[in-house]
C-alpha cells in the first residue's frame, strides 16, 4: 500500500510515505526526527506493517474447493495497542497466522524506534497508521463487496500486485509460499496447535541472543546449524509436534552424513543422534535459552550429541529420551 523511506532535509531527517493515488504515485512528508539510525528503524517498521497488513487483502484465499478473501480484522489491531495482542490469536490458516505473527513483530519494533522520539512524531506516525488502515479498509470492501466508500480513497492497491517493501521477509507474504504452508497446514493434527508452536518459536528467536538459529516458519521448528549442511558436523534442531503420530515437542541433535552416491563430496543428510521427547511442552524463554548456548558451537553441539539415555543435555533441563545407537 505505502512505502516509507528517510531522506536527509534542512539538518533532520524526514519520513515520507509513497503510494498510488487516482492522479498517479505521490509522496508526502509523515514526519521528521534527529538522526539516522532512528529513521531507519521507523522506516523499516513502517514498510514491514504495511506489507503484512496489506499483502492478506490482496490475495485470494486458495484452500479448499471455493475461492474466499482472507480477514480484515488485523487492521483494527494496528492502530489500537489494546488490541495488539490479538494478533497472536486465531487459526484461519498457517500463512495468514504467520503474517500477523510478523505484524506483531513490526508494531513491537516501531514502538521501540519511537521510544526517545518526540510525542508529535508519535502522534504523526500514528495519525499515518490510521490513514493507512482506513484507505485498506475502504479499497478492501471495493474490491470483496462492490461497497463505495464514505470517505474518498487517498491510497490505492492494485489485487495481487500491492506497493509494498519489505526487506529481509518479504519471502514469507509472497503467493509461492503462501501455496508451501497451505500444503503443508494440510498434514497438521491440530492446526490450533500448530499456530500456537509457530508464535511460540517466533517468541524464542525474539529472545534469543543466537545469531545462528534459523525458524522454519512452513514445517514449524527451529535449527542451529553452525556448519550449515557440512558433512560430519552436528546441528541442533528444536520440532514443533506437527506429526500426526508426533503429539510432543522434541529437542534433537542431528549429524549430517555424506551421501553414498555422491562422487563429488558435496551432498549430505541429516541423521538423528539425540533426542529428546518432552513431556510438556517448553516455554519461548526456556527454548531462547537454549539457542544462546547452542549459539553455533561446534564444541558444544558435538558434546550434547554424546549425552546418554537419561541425562540432560549440558547446560540445560532437557533430559535424552532416546539416541539412533540405541535402536
Amino acid at each position: 500500500m505505502t512505502i516509507y523511506s528517510a531522506h536527509p532535509s534542512r539538518g533532520k531527517i524526514q519520513i515520507l510515505a509513497t503510494y498510488y493515488t487516482p492522479a498517479g504515485t505521490v509522496s508526502a512528508t509523515v514526519s521528521s526526527v534527529e538522526d539516522s539510525p532512528v529513521a531507519a528503524g521507523v522506516t523499516d517498521a513502517l514498510n514491514r506493517i504495511s506489507a503484512c497488513a496489506t499483502v492478506p487483502l490482496t490475495m485470494f484465499d486458495m484452500r479448499g474447493e471455493g475461492v474466499g478473501h482472507y480477514p480484515t480484522d488485523h487492521l483494527d489491531h494496528i492502530v489500537d495497542p489494546a488490541l495488539r495482542d490479538r494478533l497472536l490469536v486465531g487459526a484461519h490458516s498457517l500463512w495468514f497466522e504467520n503474517a500477523k505473527i510478523l505484524l506483531h513483530e513490526a508494531l513491537v519494533d516501531l514502538d521501540a524506534a519511537l521510544e526517545g522520539c518526540a510525542p508529535p512524531v508519535r502522534l504523526a506516525i500514528l495519525a499515518e497508521l490510521e490513514v493507512e488502515v482506513r484507505d485498506l479498509k475502504a479499497t478492501h470492501l471495493m474490491f470483496s463487496a462492490n461497497i463505495e466508500p464514505e470517505v474518498e480513497i487517498q491510497r490505492e492497491w492494485e489485487h495481487e500486485l500491492p506497493f509494498v517493501s519489505f526487506q529481509g521477509a518479504a519471502s514469507a507474504l509472497t503467493g509461492r509460499r503462501r501455496a508451501e504452508m497451505d500444503r503443508a497446514e494440510r498434514k497438521f493434527p491440530d492446526l490450533a496447535g500448530a499456530v500456537d508452536g509457530l508464535r511460540l518459536l517466533y517468541e524464542a528467536v525474539r529472545l534469543s541472543k543466537s545469531r545462528t538459529a534459523r525458524l522454519d516458519d512452513c514445517y514449524i521448528h527451529l535449527t542451529d546449524d553452525p556448519d550449515d549442511y557440512s558433512a560430519g558436523g552436528h546441528f541442533l534442531s528444536i520440532e514443533a509436534p506437527t506429526h500426526p503420530r508426533r503429539d510432543e515437542w522434541h529437542v534433537a541433535l542431528y549429524r549430517w552424513e555424506p551421501d553414498d552416491d555422491d562422487e563429488d563430496g558435496n551432498s549430505s543428510h541429516s541423521d538423528l543422534v539425540v533426542d529428546c521427547a518432552l513431556d510438556t511442552p517448553p516455554t519461548a524463554r526456556v527454548l531462547a535459552n537454549l539457542l544462546d548456548l547452542s549459539n553455533g558451537d561446534d564444541g558444544r553441539l558435538a558434546s550434547w550429541a554424546a549425552t546418554p539415555v537419561g541425562q540432560p543435555l549440558e547446560g540445560t533441563s532437557f533430559l535424552v529420551t532416546e539416541r539412533a545407537d540405541r535402536r
